[in-house]
């Protein structure tokens, strides 16, 4: 699971087993689910085993990395779908392109909206601009997995320093690996 908060104190919850979003009013301790599971609609009015979330100031929207999913969509908030950022909109590809995904574990955005996977069974960080398609590796390399400073052993989570710094929890090399100034 993972979790963010949006401006007006509402925690949204990425409920990866129940496959939903759950949203929580911190003050009033209100709770319900924000977006559901149904395979009734089209495959961009729900989420599948949603992992991690993001809430995005500029756009007033989640964005959602879907594990089993493998993509990321943005969700704005009042709407009643998702448009893809990365990955696959059948959720039915898995791959190693620059547009496909191995199984997501994590995504940031950064104050230029662009957004950022780990694609962790790819050992990779993949980097999107805005919501372009297309995403190129910024580190770690395709498929490669090991102990050395470029490469990752499944990769699981990143966040940002003030200087843009990227650091990366590298879970089965049991460290967190540090990538200097990453402006773009």
């Amino acid at each position: 699971m993972s979790l963010t908060m949006d401006e007006s104190s509402l925690l949204y919850i990425a409920d990866y087993g129940n496959n939903q979003i759950v949203s929580c009013n911190i003050i009033t301790d209100q709770s319900q689910v924000f977006i559901s599971y149904n395979t009734n609609g089209n495959r961009n009015t729900y989420v599948f085993t949603p992992i991690s979330i993001k809430y995005d100031s500029q756009s007033n929207s989640l964005v959602i990395a879907q594990a089993l999913g493998y993509n990321v969509v943005r969700w704005k908030l009042g709407s009643n779908f998702w448009t893809l950022i990365a990955g696959s909109a059948s959720s039915a590809f898995t791959g190693r392109s620059r547009t496909l995904f191995n199984q997501l574990c994590s995504i940031n955005i950064d104050q230029f909206n662009d957004t950022y996977v780990v694609d962790c069974f790819n050992q990779r960080i993949q980097f999107y601009r805005g919501d372009l398609t297309q995403g190129r590796t910024i580190a770690g390399v395709i498929q490669a997995s090991g102990n050395s400073s470029f490469l990752f052993n499944n990769a699981t989570s990143i966040t940002f320093d003030d200087n843009y710094n990227l650091y990366v929890a590298d879970s089965h090399n049991y460290r967190i690996q540090k990538f200097l100034q990453l402006v773009y």
